[in-house]
């Protein structure tokens, strides 16, 4: 089976080898934009230096503003979860947001097409948090003044 991965331009920040306790094993420290496949970087350096590798492991140590280092055990979430879950809104407030209006959001719920307005015609965002009514209710990817909704969040009230 063959498919191909689409192109996407990513940016590498940072990378150094961290470690090399075992021969041909390495640890890379990557510092990357969002987007970036580790895996096709380690194939692509591979292949640059005329061999091949494999993936043995992948720690992410950040997420966004999402650090590793922050992170609790489900133990700990089990024992006091309003302490550590935060809601959706919380998580994505720094991230650019667009409120969408009745319309728009009835085109959103019935699957439909939303064309932004014309200001929005030639921008183009890899990610955007869509709010209606201050409720985050997806995460989309504006081209050409369209929304391409990504990720759809079920979280109407009942």
């Amino acid at each position: 089976v063959e498919f191909n991965i689409p192109f996407k331009e990513i940016e590498i920040f940072d990378i150094k080898v961290a470690e090399t306790e075992v021969e041909n094993l390495f640890q890379f420290d990557i510092t990357c934009s969002a987007g970036t496949y580790v895996r096709s970087l380690a194939r692509d350096i591979s292949a640059a230096l005329g061999t091949v590798a494999t993936m043995v492991s992948i720690i992410r140590l950040r997420s966004g503003k999402f650090l590793l280092e922050n992170a609790k055990t489900t133990d700990e979430i089990a024992e006091d979860p309003d302490k550590y879950i935060i809601s959706i809104e919380q998580a994505l407030k720094d991230e650019k947001q667009l409120c969408i209006n009745d319309l728009d959001y009835y085109r959103f719920k019935t699957g439909q097409e939303i064309y932004l307005e014309k200001e929005y015609c030639d921008v183009n965002e890899d990610i955007i948090v869509l709010l209606y009514k201050s409720k985050v209710i997806a995460i989309a990817e504006i081209v050409s003044g369209r929304l391409l909704i990504k990720i759809r969040f079920n979280n109407e009230e009942k």
